[in-house]
């Protein structure tokens, strides 16, 4: 995917004015039974190819560096638990994009999971596109650190008023993209509306993500024996399966945003697609179910 997006932007000929820099950051603080905190920040730089008046071809570079505590990726055990943690996404993308939007309304691109808030919009309506995410996340502090590398297929659709994106590294569609280990950040997307009224851009979106240990050959082997979930070798890796539903508004507007967070229901999305569409095993997770609520400050460039 990288290669085909640098291909893309030496084919044409090149301007500083086709080049368009966007930016956003948000601080999320959430409420319920732990402190948690979640800074992030999104750059994309993006090259429009025009084709004709009304369509595009769009390579891009997108980029989420996020800092935070207590979520998705840390040990959902206390004593094994750092203080800090960093997650870098890195997405090379490419969006097919026609119809052009009213200013009013630009286009959208959701790129990785909704965990980390998005700010890429596009002067299209419609934008129809994949990635590949570069992932590196590591933890820090209280126990012996911690540091991970993945590799993610994307896929999106949006449209003026809807957009969807789904996430995996494996999977019927995403498995030329991802790595296929099937571990931390394992899988999720979203289905979010978007919608005009009285100047202002209103964002609302029903997201899920899921996050898993690893140990190597554990998926598959525990598939081979007919295992209803992996089984790991160490039992600590299975301490960061965690799973959470999110519902979200947004006004970047008003610099404002709020979210509801289901977190660990027994049997989730990816455990039903795991038993009951391709029967392979799925990830137990060993805290209990738990909501929280999430303020948001969100700046957009």
């Amino acid at each position: 995917m990288k290669k085909i997006c640098i291909l893309l932007m030496f084919s044409f000929p090149m301007s500083s004015q086709n080049l368009v820099f966007q930016n956003g950051i948000s601080f999320s603080l959430y409420f319920g039974n732990e402190f948690k905190y979640l800074l992030s920040y999104n750059p994309n730089l993006s090259y429009p190819l025009e084709i004709g008046t009304n369509q595009a071809i769009i390579p891009m570079a997108d980029l989420k560096i996020s800092f935070y505590n207590n979520n998705l990726g840390s040990s959902v055990l206390k004593s094994f638990r750092n203080h800090f943690f960093i997650n870098m996404a890195f997405s090379p993308t490419l969006s097919y994009s026609f119809k052009r939007a009213t200013s009013d309304l630009p286009g959208y691109i959701p790129i990785f999971s909704n965990t980390f808030t998005g700010f890429t919009n596009t002067d299209y309506d419609n934008n129809i596109g994949i990635s590949t995410t570069y992932i590196f996340q590591g933890g820090y502090g209280k126990v012996k650190k911690y540091e991970r590398s993945q590799r993610l297929g994307n896929i999106f659709v949006s449209s003026r008023y809807v957009y969807l994106n789904y996430y995996n590294d494996g999977g019927p569609v995403n498995k030329w993209f991802g790595d296929k280990e099937d571990r931390y950040w394992t899988g999720g997307g979203a289905v979010g509306f978007k919608y005009f009224n009285k100047g202002e851009i209103h964002y609302l979106s029903l997201a899920f993500d899921k996050y898993s240990g690893f140990i190597k050959n554990a998926f598959e082997a525990s598939g081979l024996l007919y295992s209803d979930q992996v089984m790991y070798k160490n039992p600590l890796e299975t301490s960061y399966n965690s799973s959470k539903y999110t519902l979200r508004y947004v006004n970047p507007g008003r610099n404002f945003g709020a979210a509801v967070n289901w977190w660990d229901t027994p049997f989730d999305f990816q455990d039903f697609l795991h038993r009951d569409v391709s029967s392979d095993p799925f990830h137990f997770k060993l805290r209990k179910k738990f909501v929280d609520f999430e303020i948001m400050a969100v700046h957009e460039n």
